[in-house]
């Protein structure tokens, strides 16, 4: 039976959401999930860099279906974007292989990888930032097979899409040079530069705002209308048309200042003017690093990469951080099936293969390169020194990307031996579809006990064991974001005020301690004087509204506070 792309693309889609529905959290998680809940409950601004679009969307998604409680529905929303993720690369796929069943193999395998998985199953940003990414490659891959006036609208819509880095989340940046690669790589024999420099352009604008650079902004802008000069006057329409439509994207950064300005439950960054709006999108919050130093040696940085791969195709079998003798057997099978299928795509089509491999490289090595980070929360104790710097969580999400790459190429590497040896295509699929489905699950379901409903007991346990009008210091995002779901989605203890330690040193946060609970004096909301004399000063504060001045035993590194 011969699956078109469509087919295939509907099946996998759909197969692999029913996959994610089956083990997404009934409810909150760990780490981001509180603060982005709570954020669309209240039509706030999260951590930067705010990402607007996404507030938005989810709102509106969890709107629609009424009949599930607000975790629950964003939840769903991850999973429905990781879904239709799926199912563009299985069209992708299929076109590029002129295989269905390879793509389906291919598409699902990526799906069931447990970076990918985990991530249709909890309210974060990283479902819908994968939907787009490829939703960019799918626009690149028209633009190349198609000439005139439709070429020129789905560049136009590659380049839309693309500046949906700005309000959503930069990482879908990765996938701009891939697609720079794709229209650049048309139908015909021959390189369209001219499309290649369109795609640049809109992703050096959108790091331009991103990292609030006028120098970089100058040079995008230069950039598309030198494209556009050298074009002829359609080729300057096309890029001034290239160009509104990455400002019209971009634009949705104007809820922001907008919706801070109402001061909602949530509002990072405070951002109602330019410098605010900027600083939070470029992160200034954050101690964004270089390129050098490098925060880990190189080779660490490289290895941490490994280890996040030896956790995508059976998880099951060990599903601590530390490898195991079955689970790498089972990645290193895997990555000899994924260079089995990069090569039968390379046969079969250089062009569409070399698009992939670029964005394998720019998923892995690049972002090894670009981000870095510090050491794996999980990586190289015994190893590295005692006193080298650790994340805070690992950040195998990152490279969300790149894992999306291999699980599709040895999806496809596996249908194409099996068909190179005269079997079935459709068992060959089915069979390496289950392999990852079957190991993974019990690692990365969330339906289970404890973990379904622990992070909502520790937030409501940590509020209702709080005096009354307690103002309570909290050490990070596990005893916080807990508490802000809490309190925005179901209302509990709102007498409580919840003052995160490790927020202190941003002004904004300062600023509205000062504002809404009159706990700083404003001379301290615009200087930092220290976490120790900051802290101090709230709790005498508190003692002067007659307020309780509690610590969240999660908090252990502000013991001091304690009276002895």
């Amino acid at each position: 039976m011969r699956l078109t792309p469509t087919a295939a693309g509907t099946v996998a889609g759909i197969a692999m959401l029913a996959v994610y529905s089956a083990t997404m959290a009934p409810g909150l998680t760990f780490w981001d999930s509180g603060e982005l809940i709570a954020a669309v409950e209240s039509l706030g601004i999260p951590h930067p860099p705010g990402m607007p679009l996404y507030v938005l969307a989810a709102r509106a998604f969890s709107d629609l279906v009424p009949v599930l409680p607000r975790a629950a529905a964003m939840n769903l929303f991850s999973a429905v974007c990781t879904g239709l993720t799926v199912a563009i690369i299985a069209v992708l796929l299929a076109r590029w292989m002129e295989s269905g069943w390879m793509a389906l193999a291919g598409a699902m395998v990526a799906g069931a990888g447990s970076t990918v998985w985990r991530s249709a199953t909890e309210a974060e940003v990283y479902a819908p930032v994968m939907l787009v990414s490829l939703l960019v490659l799918w626009a690149a891959d028209n633009a190349a097979r198609e000439r005139g006036t439709r070429r020129a609208r789905w560049l136009v819509l590659a380049a839309y899409l693309l500046a949906m880095a700005v309000p959503l989340h930069l990482g879908i940046l990765v996938v701009a040079p891939a697609a720079a690669v794709r229209v650049a790589l048309g139908a015909e024999p021959g390189v369209r530069w001219n499309d290649a420099a369109l795609v640049t352009a809109v992703a050096v604008l959108a790091v331009a705002v991103g990292r609030g650079s006028v120098v970089v902004l100058a040079a995008g802008v230069a950039l598309i209308a030198a494209t556009g000069a050298m074009s002829g006057r359609g080729g300057a329409r096309l890029a001034l048309a290239c160009g509104a439509a990455a400002l019209l994207a971009a634009s949705a950064v104007a809820f922001v200042p907008v919706r801070a300005a109402f001061d909602p439950a949530v509002n990072t960054g405070y951002a109602i003017g330019w410098d605010a709006l900027l600083g939070l999108l470029g992160r200034a919050q954050y101690d964004v690093p270089g390129l050098w130093p490098r925060q880990a040696p190189l080779w660490a940085q490289l290895a941490n990469w490994f280890e996040y791969a030896d956790w995508q195709f059976a998880l099951g079998l060990g599903p601590g951080v530390a490898p195991t003798v079955g689970r790498t057997a089972f990645t290193l099978l895997f990555a000899a099936l994924g260079l089995s299928g990069a090569r039968a795509h390379w046969r079969r089509d250089r062009r569409s293969a070399l698009v992939l491999g670029t964005l394998f490289a720019c998923a892995t090595v690049g972002l090894v390169l670009y981000m870095n980070f510090k050491a794996g929360a999980s990586f190289g104790y015994g190893i590295l020194p005692d006193d080298m710097p650790h994340e805070a969580r690992d950040r195998d999400y990152f490279f969300v990307l790149g894992f999306v790459v291999w699980g599709a190429w040895a999806g496809a590497g596996t249908v194409a031996w099996a068909a190179a040896r005269g079997w079935p295509p459709a068992l060959a699929a089915a069979a390496i579809v289950s392999i990852p489905v079957a190991l993974n699950w019990s690692a990365v379901t969330r339906t289970r006990q404890p973990v379904a409903s622990l992070p909502r007991i520790v937030g409501e346990a940590l509020l209702w064991s709080a005096p009354r009008n307690a103002v309570v210091i909290t050490g990070g995002d596990n005893d916080s974001f807990p508490l802000w779901y809490a309190q925005a989605v179901h209302g509990t203890r709102l007498d409580v005020r919840i003052v995160v330690a490790p927020l202190l040193g941003a002004e904004w946060y300062r600023a509205e301690l000062a504002r809404r609970d009159s706990l700083l004096p404003v001379r301290m909301a615009g200087r930092w004087y220290g976490e120790r004399e900051t802290l101090a000063a709230i709790d005498s504060a508190a003692r002067l509204h007659g307020r309780p001045f509690a610590l969240a035993l999660t908090a252990s590194e502000h013991r001091w506070l304690i009276p002895a």
